[in-house]
């Protein structure tokens, strides 16, 4: 897969009067393509950013909801640009959102933004993208 995290740069947590709390970026060979990936935390949400375009890409929202029966269920909802045919980038978000809140005592929503080669994203590089977020957690 390459070397992850290869320059990556970590900036200091903000002061608790500014809504960032901390930031994360990062580039890594996904697949043989140069990816980078930007995390931020905020105090009512989670960003991430990976793009191999160098473009923002689709927008999608991510979150965690408890249902009647006090069960969990996430939704993912595509804000800006086209769903992928494949629903592959849904999946990225869902399989981040379930990251978080398995590894972490938050549950905040996660807002992917992602811009990847080609018009579908095969299983193996959903599971890489996601890896790099995890390894890289800011949550």
């Amino acid at each position: 897969m390459g070397s992850r995290g290869m320059g990556a740069m970590t900036f200091a947590d903000a002061d608790e009067s500014h809504p960032v709390h901390s930031v994360k970026q990062l580039e890594a060979d996904v697949a043989g393509v140069r990816t980078i990936f930007f995390m931020e935390k905020f105090s009512d949400r989670i960003l991430v950013l990976i793009t191999q375009t160098g473009k923002i890409g689709t927008i999608i929202r991510a979150g965690q909801e408890m249902t009647l029966e006090g069960n969990t269920s996430f939704t993912v909802e595509t804000l800006l640009g086209a769903p992928s045919a494949d629903l592959s980038l849904d999946l990225c978000a869902r399989r981040i959102i379930e990251s978080v809140t398995s590894t972490s005592a938050t549950s905040l929503p996660v807002v992917l933004c992602a811009s990847l080669l080609g018009t579908s994203v095969p299983p193996e590089l959903v599971r890489e993208l996601v890896e790099v977020v995890v390894e890289n957690k800011i949550w």
